[in-house]
C-alpha cells in the first residue's frame, strides 16, 4: 500500500510536464505517439446505440489478460472504521481511513504517518492526481481500495471532469471497469457537467485542426470519452448552470460540424426536445443562424431542420432565427431556406430516424 501511494506521487512521464499537480496540463498534451492525418475531408462517426460497454482495444495495453485482485472483494462494502489507538498494530489490511503505519506511527508517538487513500493535498486526493496522470491501473486500484470516486478537487472537478477535459479515455473505462457508485452528473464550480467538459475540449480540439494538423489526433479520445460518459449514463440533455446551454448548445455554437451530426444521430425518443431546447431563450437554430458567414452554416442549418428544429421559435427579443442571418448571397438563401419550413403549425420536414 505504501508502495502504491508513493508510486502515485512520484509519477513522471518525458512527454509530459507537471508542476504543482495537474491542473499544469494543458489541453492535448497527455497523449503519446502522435501521428499525422490529413485534412481532406470534415471526419464521420458513426453512431451506435450504445450497447452494453466492452473494452475499448485502446486500452488494452493497461490490463493484461490476466489482470485481477486476489485480495480484494468488488463486493465488499468497505465499511470504515473510526480512527484511533485501538489500530496501533498494522494489519495486512489496515482500515483505510487510519494511518498506514498505524495511530503512533512506526517512528513512535512524535512520528505520525498519515498517508491515506483518501487525503488530500490542496484538494487533490490521490485518485485525482493518478487520473489527471492518465493512470488508468492506479485510478482502478484506488477505487477498488475505496477511494471517493466522487472527490472533487479544487475546482470542483471529479475523476471524470478530468477525464473528459484531458481527453482521457481509458480513465473513464477505469471508473467503469470498478462498477463503483459514480455522479455522471456531477457539476464542477463552473455549472458544468464531464459530459459538457467533454464536448468544450472537442470544440477546441476541432477548431484548432486547421491550424494545428496534429491536433486532430486528439479528437478520436475525445469522442470516445463522449461515448464514454453516454455509456455510463450521462444525460445529453442536461444545460449547464451558467447558460443553460446542452452539448447541442455548445457544439453549433463552436460550428463543430461532425460533432453536430454524431448528437443529433444519438438513439432516444426525446431528440425532438432535445433540439428544440432554450438556452437563455436562443434555440441551437438560433445559434447556426448566427454563424455569419462561417463555411459550415448552411450545412448546420439544414442538420437541425432535418431533426425537427423549430424555426417559428422566438427568443427574448422576439426574434426568429431567420432574423439572426446577416445580408449577402449566402445569408439569402438561408432565409429562404428558413422561411420554406415555417408554413402552418409544426415542422413540414420530420427526421428520418433510419
Amino acid at each position: 500500500m505504501d508502495d502504491l501511494l508513493r508510486g502515485i506521487f512520484q509519477l513522471e512521464d518525458n512527454n509530459k510536464t507537471v508542476s504543482g499537480g495537474y491542473h499544469s496540463y494543458p489541453h492535448g498534451t497527455i497523449e503519446k505517439g502522435v501521428s499525422t492525418l490529413g485534412q481532406s475531408t470534415v471526419p464521420q462517426y458513426p453512431v451506435a446505440a450504445f450497447p452494453a460497454w466492452p473494452p475499448d482495444a485502446s486500452s488494452q495495453g493497461a490490463y493484461s489478460p490476466d489482470f485481477h485482485y486476489p485480495s480484494v472483494d468488488p463486493g465488499n462494502d468497505f465499511h470504515l472504521q473510526p480512527q484511533g489507538s485501538q489500530y496501533d498494530v498494522m494489519s495486512p489490511c489496515p482500515p483505510l481511513e487510519t494511518n498506514i503505519y498505524g495511530a503512533a506511527g512506526p517512528g513512535g508517538p512524535g512520528e505520525v504517518y498519515t498517508s491515506k487513500i483518501t487525503s488530500s493535498v490542496n484538494y487533490e486526493t490521490p485518485l485525482l492526481v493518478a487520473a489527471a496522470a492518465n493512470q488508468p491501473k492506479i485510478v482502478k486500484d484506488l477505487i477498488l481500495l475505496g477511494a471517493d470516486v466522487n472527490a472533487m478537487d479544487q475546482k470542483g472537478q471529479t475523476v471524470l471532469h478530468l477525464g473528459a477535459t484531458y481527453g482521457l479515455p481509458s480513465v473513464i473505462e477505469a471508473v467503469m471497469m470498478t462498477g463503483a457508485p459514480v455522479n455522471v452528473e456531477a457539476r464542477n464550480f463552473e455549472g458544468l457537467t464531464p459530459l459538457h467538459c467533454a464536448v468544450m475540449a472537442h470544440n477546441a480540439a476541432f477548431q484548432t485542426q486547421n491550424m494545428e494538423p496534429l491536433s486532430q489526433h486528439h479528437l478520436q479520445p475525445l469522442l470516445l470519452c463522449i461515448q464514454r460518459l453516454l455509456q455510463l449514463g450521462a444525460d445529453y440533455k442536461s444545460q449547464d448552470l451558467k447558460s443553460s446551454k446542452t452539448i447541442l448548445h455548445l457544439a453549433v455554437q463552436a460550428a463543430n460540424l461532425p460533432l453536430v451530426q454524431f448528437l443529433l444521430k444519438l438513439p432516444g425518443q426525446e431528440r425532438q426536445n432535445f433540439v428544440n431546447i432554450k438556452a437563455h431563450g436562443n434555440t441551437a437554430l438560433h445559434m447556426a443562424a448566427g454563424l455569419h458567414g462561417h463555411p459550415y452554416q448552411e450545412q448546420i442549418v439544414r442538420l437541425l431542420l432535418d431533426h425537427w428544429a423549430d424555426p417559428t421559435a422566438r427568443n427574448p427579443e422576439n426574434e426568429q432565427p431567420v432574423h439572426l442571418l446577416t445580408t449577402g448571397p449566402a445569408a439569402e438563401q438561408l432565409r429562404l431556406l428558413l422561411r420554406s419550413r415555417r408554413s402552418g403549425p409544426g415542422l413540414v420536414y420530420p427526421p428520418s430516424f433510419t
